[in-house]
């Protein structure tokens, strides 16, 4: 038996750490006072983490160590230690200690080893330093579990309540206190060990099956081991004897072999000369088939071979040569003839450009005169000179630079008319904008106003009271104080006291006589009982009726509208729920569509923006790209290309007067020359005339004007100013060019994006418009049906309450109707005063005197009780009437602020529409606004379209003559006429070398003929000759060789060959057919052989120990099959024995809560608690859901979230001394942490009074410890610790606000 002796406590919390605050536990009880903040908890935390080594909760970071900042220090060290007696009456020490260290900017704290000590005869001796071995040491020497010291003994204030915990904190608190998953591994491990036997059984069984298998094939393999064995001698024996006949025929063969080797050599020559003679006589018919015979003799044959290699390289090489020069006139008559193609070409290029060129002069004349015709300019319907043609194009383009300034004129003007409407139509927009965010606003201001009536319905909605509700509590009032008054009236007149003293002394008389009568009496007391019921529930089933006519007059009519006019109260609740579903459904669907529709709106309105933005973007990039190109050329955007291609034109015009000043002011001067009179009168003298056109100047008048013309045009001509200008247009065309890709961008952008997404804004503002309407239109059908929910909502609690009556009425009429016949069944009818005068008149003295000393104990004790219970009732449903009183007023002012709130939703809405027509005008506006500005640019662009058109015409006109009359000079300073004889002189004389050099190929190509021809000659007679020599030399050979055959045929070799050979193959057969038997043999015996090792190699590795493997085999699986039904029987038993340790203990458990409860609880609304054990699945194995439950009238409740924060604390408590008295047999020590939390007067005392009776019935147990820590020393009067012990620990702060202990005598709180 264990037991706590003393605490010192060192750096804990607000305890000094430099001098220890010693406490020491007596028995039976250890008082601990103190008020707030003052450090009492601190000593169950310090015990607590002395005995389980956990400190409390939220205290991570060093909150339960003394802070360093505090005595200026940058670590502390913290320490607790406590003397016990352990479960074996030794006295032990367990020391536990921490650190604190403070840096700059973080805490730490660090746990230091501790160390538990044992005290035996002075001597201490270590057993542990780690400290996790003291968490597991400590509850073994104290006796009982982790859990209980954590959860029940010292149990910390702020997890005090846990037995009221939601059931998953309460299952693990109680699986840990039962040890529950110590026991659920050791089952687990039982049935995971059977499953794994079981596995290996199956495997043993396989093993078996397969060993008995083995077994079997090993005898047979034995038996047919030896039946090889007999047949392989009997094969050896044959095979012996066919090998001595196979070798005697083999001998007899080999000499037969000897004798005809003989002979092979000469067959064999004979043979060979027999094959080469064919061979000659076949190659002599071939040769002589295609032979040209020749009388001469070898020699002079042979000679004419050897001469003929030199006479064939001399022609060779003569052929060579003729064909090298032949080659070389080819060449050159191919370059002539390229050379004279060339020339033709550039022929008929020359003669084309004059085609061209005098093409070119018509129709330069043509179309300067109708240049003059389109432009109404006069005097150019003649022939033209250069002089006219210069001066018709400078008329030319001051009619284009006019039409240029025309142009400007109509686009100044078009741009000045669209900036007057665009700036009405920027004013109607903003118009449009400001009325757009106050209708934004009117809609905010209404969706606030909603949600603001949402939550004053949802506080309407947690108001529980109603008119009927303080109705029925006026009257429950004035019920008590009915009840009240009359109780109290009994009380005076009825004299319990004096009564009862005369009752008792009379049965001290009479103490000894029977007991039949008491029962009799008592039953007699319970039929009043069962009247004064009936009586009692006949007058609730009245005031119930009464309550529920009320409530269906208040809300009778609002459920005629919302369910109908045949409503009941039978089926009310169903079909109030099924109008309120449908009522939601309603909602949720309006609600889906609403966000349906503002989904869509949201998202036209973002496209919306996106567009917006990447117009703005466009426009600005529009309008860079515009500038680039303005400030470039200087005109029009729109006359970009044509100031490009005329800047191009130009020049080229410039190019070509640089290139072409020398030849042309040649030409000029010449023409000045021609169109002057000549100073040579002769025959030959030309007259003055043009030199372009040829046109004589017939007047002199008219020859000097041509020459004043000229020679200002001479003056004007200078290479300065041609290359000045050469270089300007070169330059203006680069930087033309430059800004091409803006005006490309530019043209892009106002012609194909721009228009692309000023139509899509267009649509997204018809969609946007439709969408606004119809997300107005959802969200007026959203808050009609939310009101109308809402307003069905409100009912909730009033239609609850009509069905709850409704049900209390039917079961107060069952209960009438079993209480009328139980009473008709018993026959008790008559009064009980009535029964008493019988039994008066029948019984003893002393039963009358038993009875009636116990009838005025009841009744006296009865009408306490009831003048107790009343006074508390009365009090109770005046707090409640006042309640309901406040709760009426503000639902009053609720409903008026929602009033108010309709009110002005109604009022915004109606601006909302006002607004929206104004948005429609505006709209209107805007659109013809739109319209006019779009009329504005498109005539503009078609004034400016046209006059273009007439400007390009005039451009085109201009640069058509240019381009003429460039060609035209081009021609005459090119030399075109020269050019064309030139060309017709070199192809005549390329003609006549080409015929030169055809005839000389055609002489070369005869000689090299016959050369060839010499050539294929020689190869004939050369080939002729060798074919001679050839079947000379064959017939020679061919007439030795049937000298050598005649030779050898003379020897007879052959037949004698054949008969040694005939002899050789005869013994040979022999032998083979004797080798073949004898083979056969032998490999029939290897197999028999190979197959007897197998057998034997078989039999050795696997069938020599099979019959043992068997029967070891044999023997696992039998002992296996016994382990696991063993482990079955085994874990089997263990589960009963735990389920019926968890019953016996969760009885004795409850049967303590009774005892307490009913023992310390003053209230009558609850009878008992206890804890149920609930099993989590169906088989109820092992696992238990735990659920602590109130009992009122026999019926249990779940006491969680139905009880008062004085019934929590009193509940924890008693849960937790009646763990303490079942799981601590070997500790009896609790401590409570302020028990009187949250308890009023009454069960303050009783509690008090309690925990008197256990200290006194537990006071004799010499390791009981009952610590009691609280600030309330009233409850320790009514505790009477007194009797118990003399001294009492008080805690408190000193001057430095640390916590300091000290003990004192009892009688100073008494």
């Amino acid at each position: 038996m264990s037991k706590i002796k003393k605490l010192a406590l060192l750096g804990v919390r607000s305890f000094d750490h430099e001098i220890s605050a010693v406490i020491g536990f007596e028995t039976p009880l250890t008082l601990i006072v103190g008020m707030n903040g003052s450090g009492k908890t601190t000593i169950i935390e310090a015990l607590k983490y002395a005995t389980t080594g956990e400190q409390p909760t939220n205290t991570r970071g060093g909150a339960f160590i003394h802070d360093p900042a505090l005595v200026g220090e940058k670590a502390v060290k913290a320490q607790v230690k406590l003397s016990f007696e352990s479960t074996e009456r030794s006295n032990m020490v367990v020391t536990r200690c921490v650190e604190l260290t403070v840096k700059r900017t973080t805490r730490s704290m660090k746990t230091l080893d501790g160390a538990l000590q044992m005290v035996r005869e002075g001597e201490k001796t270590t057993i542990s330093a780690k400290n996790v071995e003291l968490d597991r040491l400590m509850p073994h020497y104290l006796g009982v579990s982790k859990a209980i010291l954590e959860f029940v003994i010292f149990c910390h204030q702020d997890d005090s309540l846990w037995p009221m915990s939601e059931p998953l904190v309460l299952k693990k608190r109680f699986d840990e206190i039962f040890e529950a998953q110590k026991y659920t591994k050791a089952i687990d491990s039982l049935k995971k060990l059977k499953k794994k036997l079981a596995e290996a059984l199956k495997q043993f069984e396989i093993h078996e099956s397969y060993s008995k298998d083995i077994k079997d094939k090993g005898e047979k393999a034995e038996k047919k081991s030896n039946l090889l064995s007999l047949e392989l001698d009997e094969m050896r024996a044959e095979i012996r004897k066919l090998r001595d006949r196979g070798n005697e025929a083999r001998d007899k063969a080999q000499v037969a072999r000897d004798h005809a080797a003989k002979y092979t050599e000469v067959v064999e020559q004979l043979k060979a000369s027999k094959t080469h003679r064919g061979w000659y006589a076949q190659q002599l018919e071939t040769l002589k088939s295609n032979l040209e015979e020749r009388p001469e003799s070898d020699e002079w044959l042979q000679s004419q071979i050897s001469q003929y290699e030199e006479r064939l390289k001399q022609q060779q090489q003569q052929e060579d040569q003729q064909t090298e020069r032949y080659k070389k006139i080819e060449a050159e008559i191919s370059n002539f003839r390229q050379l004279q193609s060339d020339k033709r070409v550039d022929h008929g290029k020359c003669k084309q450009q004059k085609e061209t060129h005098e093409k070119r002069i018509q129709e330069r004349n043509a179309e300067i005169k109708k240049c003059a015709r389109d432009n109404n300019i006069r005097g150019y319907e003649m022939e033209l000179d250069d002089i006219q043609i210069n001066e018709l194009m400078e008329k030319i383009t001051s009619l284009k630079k006019s039409k240029a300034s025309l142009r400007e004129q109509l686009q100044e003007e078009t741009r000045t008319d669209a900036r007057e409407v665009q700036k009405t139509l920027d004013d109607l927009k903003e118009r449009k904008s400001a009325l757009q965010e106050g209708r934004k606003s009117a809609k905010e201001q209404t969706k606030g106003n909603e949600d603001k009536i949402t939550t004053l319905h949802n506080q309407l909605r947690r108001f529980s009271i109603d008119e009927t509700g303080k109705t029925a509590l006026e009257a429950k009032i004035a019920e008590l104080k009915n009840r009240l008054e009359g109780a109290e009236q009994q009380k005076s007149t009825s004299n319990f006291q004096s009564k009862i003293d005369g009752a008792k002394w009379n049965m001290q008389k009479l103490e000894n006589e029977g007991k039949s009568l008491n029962e009799e009496l008592m039953k007699s007391s319970n039929q009043a009982a069962g009247l004064a019921n009936l009586n009692h529930l006949k007058k609730s089933n009245k005031d119930r009726l009464k309550d529920l006519e009320t409530m269906k007059g208040v809300h009778g009519a609002q459920l005629q509208t919302l369910i109908g006019k045949d409503w009941q109260v039978k089926k009310l609740g169903a079909d109030f729920q099924d109008a309120l579903d449908t009522k939601k459904s309603e909602t949720d669907k309006a609600c889906s569509n609403r966000n349906a529709k503002a989904n869509e709106l949201k998202q036209v309105q973002y496209k919306h923006k996106t567009i917006t933005d990447e117009i703005k973007a466009k426009e600005t990039e529009l309008g860079n790209c515009g500038k680039t190109v303005r400030d470039t050329s200087g005109g029009p955007i729109e006359e970009y290309p044509a100031a490009l291609q005329e800047a191009e034109e130009n020049h080229a015009t410039a190019q070509a007067n640089v290139d072409g000043f020398k030849p042309l002011k040649d030409y000029y001067q010449d023409a000045l020359k021609k169109a002057q009179p000549s100073e040579n009168d002769g025959a030959n003298a030309q007259p003055p005339h043009c030199k372009l056109c040829l046109q004589r100047l017939k007047t002199d008048e008219m020859a000097q004007r041509f020459v004043t013309r000229l020679e200002k045009v001479l003056e004007n001509q200078s290479l300065e100013a041609f290359e000045k200008d050469r270089q300007g247009w070169k330059q203006y065309v680069a930087d033309l060019k430059q800004a091409s890709q803006s005006y490309d961008t530019w043209k892009r952008l106002s012609e194909k994006e721009l228009p692309q997404l000023e139509v899509k804004i267009s649509a997204l503002d018809q969609e946007h418009k439709k969408l606004e309407a119809e997300v107005e239109a959802e969200d007026e059908s959203v808050r009609t049906r939310v009101a109308a929910q809402q307003e069905m909502e409100l009912l909730s609690k009033p239609v609850s309450n009509i069905v709850k009556c409704f049900q209390e009425l039917e079961g107060l009429e069952d209960e009438i109707k079993s209480l009328e016949n139980e009473s008709q069944a018993t026959g008790y009818s008559r009064p009980l005063e009535d029964i008493k005068d019988q039994l008066g008149e029948l019984e003893e003295q002393r039963n009358t005197a038993k009875s009636e000393l116990s009838k005025l104990e009841n009744s006296e004790k009865q009408n306490r009780d009831q003048i107790s219970t009343l006074s508390l009732d009365l009090e109770r449903q005046r707090n409640k009437l006042t309640s309901a009183s406040h709760e009426l007023q503000e639902q009053v002012s609720l409903q008026n602020q929602i009033s108010e709130l309709k009110k002005a939703n109604t009022q915004q809405q109606e601006t909302t529409a006002k607004i929206g027509a104004q948005l429609e005008e505006l709209s209107l506006d805007i659109d013809k606004n739109k319209k006019k500005l779009e009329n504005i640019q498109e005539v503009g662009a078609e004034k400016d379209k046209l006059l273009r058109k007439e400007a390009d015409q005039l451009s085109d006109e201009v640069r058509n003559l240019m381009r003429a009359d460039q060609e035209i000079r081009a021609y005459i300073v090119g030399g075109g006429d020269a050019n064309l004889n030139r060309c017709a002189s070199e192809i005549s004389s390329l003609e006549s070398q080409v015929t030169s050099s055809q005839a000389e190929s055609r002489q070369l190509m005869v000689e090299i003929n016959k050369i060839r021809k010499a050539l294929a000659d020689q190869d004939h007679n050369k080939r002729v000759i060798k074919d001679n020599l050839n079947y000379r030399k064959m017939q020679r050979d061919l007439r030795d060789e049937d000298n050598k055959i005649n030779r050898l045929s003379a020897q007879n070799a052959e037949a004698d060959q054949e008969h040694h050979r005939t002899e050789a193959e005869h013994w040979e057969r022999i032998h083979n057919k004797i080798i073949s038997d004898r083979t056969h043999l032998i490999a029939v015996a290897d197999t028999k052989d190979v197959a007897l090792k197998q057998l034997i190699d078989e039999w050795n590795t696997e069938y020599k120990d099979a019959a043992q493997k068997y029967r070891r085999n044999h023997i696992e699986v039998e002992t296996t099959k016994a382990a696991v039904s063993d482990l079955g029987q085994y874990s089997k038993a263990l589960e009963n024995a735990i389920l019926r340790f968890h019953t016996l203990k969760m009885e004795q458990i409850n049967r303590t809560i009774d005892e307490l409860w009913k023992s310390t609880y003053q209230g009558t609304d609850v009878d008992t608690i206890l804890i149920r054990s609930d099993n989590e699945t169906a088989k109820g194995n092992r696992s238990y859901n735990y659920r602590v439950c109130m009992v009122k009238q026999d019926v249990e409740m779940d006491m969680r979230g139905r009880c008062s924060a004085g019934q929590k604390v009193l509940a924890s408590i008693i849960i937790r001394l009646a763990l303490a008295e079942c799981f601590s047999e070997h500790c009896g020590l609790i401590a409570l942490d302020e028990p009187t939390t949250n308890l009023d007067r009454d069960n303050i005392k009783s509690l008090a009074e309690s925990l008197h009776g256990i200290i006194r019935q537990r006071q004799s147990q010499r390791n009981f410890q009952l610590i009691v820590i609280t600030h309330d020393e009233e409850f320790l009067r009514y505790m009477k610790c007194a009797d118990f012990c003399d001294k009492y620990y008080r805690v408190f702060r000193n001057d430095t606000q640390k916590s300091v202990i000290e003990r004192q005598r009892v009688d100073n709180i008494l």
